[in-house]
């Protein structure tokens, strides 16, 4: 992940780091002892987990929506993670992003395996077609009592 740290609209550093939320909080108590940390990342694959985390390490942190984030005409020709963080960097500072709903952990992890149940679920289906349609093809009947012989998962 790209790094870019800003003092008052002006940008000190921009630094890769392994994308852990403690390897930031060692950074920043290392690099800027004693200042006051405001971070932003756009939302993704990961959940709200880095966010918690950089809450209790004392940070203010917001999560936003990547189509929110004001873009700039040459920021559309080229993207990159460097780019992109220091346009995050830059609308922190300008106060124009909108942080995103961020759910209780109970209820993230409700969310998850919900999720996870359902493409669980349609996995199965397609599986039980897979073994249905040679038998079928071939002519060979399921027996009665087969679990194949339901349609749900």
């Amino acid at each position: 992940m790209v790094i870019t740290s800003q003092s008052q609209g002006i940008q000190l550093r921009n630094i890769s780091i392994d994308p852990e939320p403690e390897r930031l909080v060692k950074y920043l108590h290392k690099d800027h002892p004693n200042a006051r940390y405001e971070s932003s990342y756009k939302t993704g694959f990961s959940g709200s987990w880095v966010d918690r985390k950089l809450r209790a390490a004392g940070i203010k942190n917001i999560i936003v929506n990547p189509v929110d984030i004001p873009i700039k005409q040459k920021e559309k020709r080229k993207k990159t993670d460097k780019i992109d963080s220091r346009k995050l960097a830059r609308e922190l500072n300008a106060g124009s992003l909108e942080c995103i709903y961020i759910p209780s952990e109970e209820s993230e992890s409700i969310r998850a395996l919900c999720r996870i149940r359902k493409q669980i679920t349609k996995d199965q289906k397609r599986l039980k077609c897979k073994i249905k349609s040679p038998l079928h093809f071939l002519g060979i009947p399921l027996p009665e009592n087969s679990e194949l012989r339901r349609q749900s998962g």
